[in-house]
């Protein structure tokens, strides 16, 4: 369970619905922290979303002393809503790991625990790019790849498999269900593709699994593509930040239908960002391993 001392309620906007219209549909828009409040995509999903349903903005605040008595009350009253809809890393693993089973539409993660992507009730628009990742992934004429994944990220690996396919480039996929299997799946990987994809769960991507393998893609010259930004300063070589406006847009449409209760397609229940954003590409590594030179228009180099 996730810690919480306190709950900032930044906003009401109840939308009275006209003689004969249907009862605005109660949405939650919940974000960590005053930084992530003050946030362009926070700010431009606010907006998107304001005007045709009750939306009532939360800011989390973490806290090692955290209350249990107004957590409870937090989550009650989300459990309350119709949609929630996190926007950004923190809120979307405080959401998914504290509400699973409660309709749910993430916004701007990387990570998500795979058990929440398996329940129909979740969806949501990642912050990476699969299309952007591949274009770099060729640029650097990395044309064999490797995706550790964890299940529940099956509809992403469709995606990287049908985006490869249509640049030329080959796709082998291990699933990893369980901590045992890493390591067998690790060593294939690196041993026979030419950069490895990681694509799942928090361990996996963040944490100790990350650590794993970050060490043997070094020792092999094997480059990680991740779906962390932030892993590309720890050892990827590839990550991505997607452009703010166009993020929230898709946010804001894939709400919408949830909130309209249209069917949707599994990639419209999961969906990568939409491109035009940063490609990271590790600049030391890259020149170690002697990659093409880079950075293509539209990459910034790290370290």
């Amino acid at each position: 369970m996730k810690r919480l001392a306190a709950l900032t309620l930044l906003l009401v906007c109840a939308a009275a619905p006209r003689a004969g219209a249907a009862p605005a549909r109660r949405v939650a828009l919940v974000v960590a922290g005053d930084a992530g409040a003050r946030s362009p995509l926070f700010d431009a999903v606010s907006r998107g979303l304001a005007g045709r349903d009750a939306v009532t903005r939360f800011v989390l605040r973490p806290d090692e002393d955290a209350d249990p008595i107004a957590k409870g009350r937090l989550l009650a009253d989300l459990q309350e809503r119709d949609l929630i809809v996190p926007v950004g890393d923190a809120a979307s693993r405080f959401v998914t790991d504290e509400l699973g089973g409660t309709p749910i539409f993430f916004v701007g993660a990387g990570v998500v625990a795979g058990e929440s992507l398996r329940e129909r009730a979740t969806g949501g628009v990642f912050s990476f790019s699969v299309s952007a990742l591949l274009d770099a992934a060729k640029a650097l004429k990395l044309r064999r790849l490797g995706v550790a994944y964890t299940p529940g990220y099956e509809p992403i690996l469709d995606l990287i498999r049908t985006g490869a396919a249509a640049r030329g480039l080959r796709v082998t996929g291990r699933r990893i269900a369980a901590p045992k299997e890493l390591g067998p799946a690790a060593r294939d990987l690196l041993d026979r593709e030419q950069a490895v994809w990681v694509l799942g769960d928090p361990l996996l991507a963040r944490g100790a699994g990350f650590e794993y393998l970050r060490e043997r893609s070094l020792s092999r010259a094997v480059p990680l593509i991740s779906t962390d930004p932030g892993a590309v300063a720890r050892g990827a070589l590839l990550g991505y930040e997607p452009p703010q406006g166009a993020l929230a847009a898709v946010a804001v449409a894939g709400v919408s239908r949830r909130l309209d209760r249209r069917a949707s397609s599994p990639g419209e229940r999961l969906q990568s960002a939409p491109a035009g954003g940063t490609v990271l590409v590790n600049a030391v590594l890259a020149r170690k391993w002697g990659l093409p030179p880079g950075p293509e228009p539209g990459w910034r180099r790290v370290r």
